[in-house]
């Protein structure tokens, strides 16, 4: 496959002008605040005797951020939104409390560097130390030093950093790569252990460190004769291991000989098992998911009654527990991937409070839909709530993108995230089209708002298929999209009542697009299959049909848009009052990207003038304004936006509109002169945003010498 570059050519020979200028774009709401959208996974956790800090990666997929979430003694957030430590996945992480902050260190994936931190009681992020070649295992406080264990080659290495995390001393411990890496302190010493694996057999090795990170001490406190250790933790002179069987053993260990004492074994439901210290006591625990509940058990680590408590009804595999100096608090990633909080008692024997949202955010928000009603427009977008679902919420802008409404008003509410939006004007009302996913299949509805933004319908009418693009001709209008029975329509009065649905083409299609002329539509869809097990004779084609004033039928075969033997797909179509334009991606063998080509349809139904715009093109959209086409498309990481004439020649050199990879939807005419473009990009997390593309007079041509 070609890379995709950023590079774009115009590809037919154009006058050395632009003819639109792109405004300042603006967001379409303030930010508002919320559970964190995305897939979350646990860290580490720690506390200060009071409040408690979250270590948590969000692996979305163009979102993958390192977070910290400062969490209060009743599960409140005490950092709003949670503090992101960059854009980058985290390969290990570990956070103690020195007495004043917090010392976080983490090592980043690719660039392989350990970064320590220091968190303030109020949440004051400040760079500490920054280590090349590091990959972090844990970091422990023996009240004056901290101590990093971290792999770097040729072996695991520790850091004896100060107060501030200033980084003292650093001292080879092995020049092995061992698994399962555990610090802890006991008085002013530290202890590392680490498992050393061969072929089925594993054994635990240990190392006493002195306050000057002197190594005084190794050992080997576990056999190589062994099973395999499914999990290894430490805590003060406690250490437990599980093995294969799901037997948890318990040693106590001298810090200065590394001496050990062994409890009996004890039969466990998990393989991972870690400790944590709550006052003077240390216990271990675990997670056991039984009939839909999610439940701590817990153990003294010298006693042998185990003590098992619901928390939630999610499942999970990250839990990490901290102990303040009145609760235990529990930080997981639920069945949703939601980062949830649990307080319990000290003992871990009654839950004070659960299911509570860690990971709070600025609220991510969906690529937004925008119809144009002349001089007012309405933007319709998600506010995404919750991982899985948001508000459908709107706001008139005027044709600069400026909002007229105070604030946003909700159309409808629990709306899947993945769901596509889609709007238009009437004449009279406007309607919005989103996705419901009730019994676990999509179908549409359709809601109308009021010019003045009031929103008429409380109770979302369904459609029987799957909407992608509006028309109108100021009479009827038309929702267009797919069924698994082919291409349908959904016709609506000026009124925004629905006067039918009507079979356009028995075709499967998708990616289906429509545009209004003055006495009749055009509606046209992609078709095929680029997968290779289920190849065409042509890959992926574009076809469209053409319908009467009321939204009828006229051809009664599909007009052949585009279907040479390459892979063609994703039509947007736009009229200029009697013929269509129809921008179409001609990939040339590429999954990704290809050739923008624009295919003129006659009033009478035959495909026309084929005209190529760019290269390297990804995505696209087209719309009509001022007797022109303006066309705005992706290649690379650019946006970059155009303007063709009534055949589909481009008419002027193209302007970016942003050098960042964005998703966008159809720009639409806001005044007689301008264009209003919407799309989303990735900040700290997607935001949704409009700017206006303004059409410029184009220059007058030369008439030539007379004589």
């Amino acid at each position: 496959m070609r890379r995709v570059i950023a590079v774009v050519a115009v590809l037919v020979s154009v006058a050395a002008h632009a003819a639109i200028v792109a405004g300042p774009e603006r967001g379409v709401s303030a930010p508002g605040f919320g559970r964190a959208f995305g897939s979350h996974k646990v860290l580490a956790v720690a506390s200060d005797g009071t409040n408690f800090l979250v270590a948590w990666q969000n692996d979305s997929p163009g979102n993958m951020t390192f977070n910290l979430s400062l969490v209060g003694r009743d599960g409140s957030p005490l950092v709003v939104p949670s503090t992101s430590l960059g854009t980058v996945y985290v390969n290990g992480a570990s956070i103690v409390w020195t007495g004043d902050a917090f010392l976080v260190a983490w090592s980043e994936s690719g660039q392989t560097s350990m970064k320590v931190v220091r968190v303030g009681e109020d949440g004051t992020v400040t760079l500490a130390a920054d280590v090349a070649n590091a990959v972090v295992d844990e970091i422990a406080w023996n009240g004056s030093h901290a101590l990093v264990a971290y792999r770097s080659f040729p072996g695991e290495h520790v850091a004896l950093l100060d107060e501030h995390g200033a980084v003292l001393r650093d001292v080879a411990l092995t020049s092995t790569f061992p698994r399962n890496v555990a610090v802890t302190s006991s008085g002013d010493r530290f202890v590392v252990a680490w498992v050393e694996d061969d072929s089925r057999t594993s054994r635990i090795n240990a190392a006493s460190i002195d306050d000057n990170a002197n190594i005084t001490a190794t050992r080997v406190i576990v056999p190589d004769s062994v099973d395999y250790l499914e999990s290894m933790d430490m805590s003060g002179s406690a250490l437990v291991w599980v093995d294969v069987t799901r037997s948890m053993h318990r040693i106590v260990a001298d810090p200065i000989t590394l001496a050990v004492q062994t409890l009996p074994a004890i039969a466990v439901s998990s393989p991972l098992v870690r400790l944590a210290s709550s006052g003077t006591d240390v216990f271990a625990y675990w997670t056991l998911s039984r009939a839909n509940g999610l439940f701590l058990e817990t153990l003294r680590f010298d006693g042998s009654a185990l003590h098992e408590t619901q928390i939630s009804n999610s499942f999970t595999t990250d839990l990490r527990v901290a102990a303040s100096n009145e609760s235990l608090f529990a930080a997981w990633t639920n069945g949703n991937q939601e980062l949830n909080g649990a307080l319990l008692d000290s003992q871990a024997t009654f839950v004070k409070r659960t299911d509570f949202p860690v990971a709070i955010s600025r609220l991510a928000q969906s690529a937004p839909a925008i119809a144009s009603a002349g001089d007012v427009s309405l933007v319709a977008w998600i506010d995404l709530k919750d991982t899985m679902r948001g508000d459908l919420v709107a706001e008139r802008v005027d044709s600069r993108g400026v909002a007229m409404d105070a604030q946003p008003f909700v159309i409808d509410t629990g709306v899947p995230y993945w769901s596509p939006i889609s709007a238009g004007y009437t004449g009279q009302v406007w309607v919005v089209a989103h996705a419901r996913d009730e019994n676990a299949r999509r179908h549409d509805v359709l809601q109308r708002v009021g010019r003045d933004g009031a929103v008429i319908d409380d109770v979302p009418r369904e459609v029987g298929f799957d909407i992608n693009s509006f028309a109108s001709n100021g009479t009827v209008s038309l929702f267009a999209g797919s069924s698994p029975t082919g291409v349908r329509a959904v016709r609506l009065n000026g009124a925004g009542d629905v006067i039918d649905e009507i079979a356009v083409s028995s075709h499967i299609g998708y990616s289906v697009g429509v545009a209004a002329a003055a006495d009749e539509f055009l509606v046209a869809w992609s078709e095929g299959s680029d997968f290779s097990l289920f190849p065409g004779a042509n890959l992926r084609d574009v076809l469209g049909t053409r319908l009467d004033a009321n939204g009828s039928p006229i051809d009664v075969a599909p007009i052949a848009i585009a279907n040479m033997q390459n892979d063609e797909a994703d039509p947007h179509v736009a009229s200029d009052g009697r013929d269509f334009v129809v921008l179409y991606v001609d990939h040339q063998g590429s999954l990704v990207e290809g050739t923008l080509r624009a295919r003129r349809v006659l009033h009478e139904g035959v495909a026309a003038e084929l005209s190529a715009i760019a290269s390297n093109v990804i995505t696209s959209s087209i719309g009509r304004v001022d007797g022109r086409y303006v066309v705005a498309y992706r290649a690379g990481n650019s946006v970059l936006a155009v303007t063709l004439g009534d055949q589909g020649s481009v008419l002027d050199l193209p302007i970016v509109v942003d050098n960042a990879p964005i998703n966008f939807r159809d720009p639409v005419a806001a005044s007689p002169t301008s264009a209003l473009f919407g799309y989303s990009r990735n900040t700290d997390v997607m935001r949704a945003f409009v700017r206006p593309l303004t059409l410029a007079p184009v220059p007058p041509r030369g008439r030539g010498v007379r004589h």
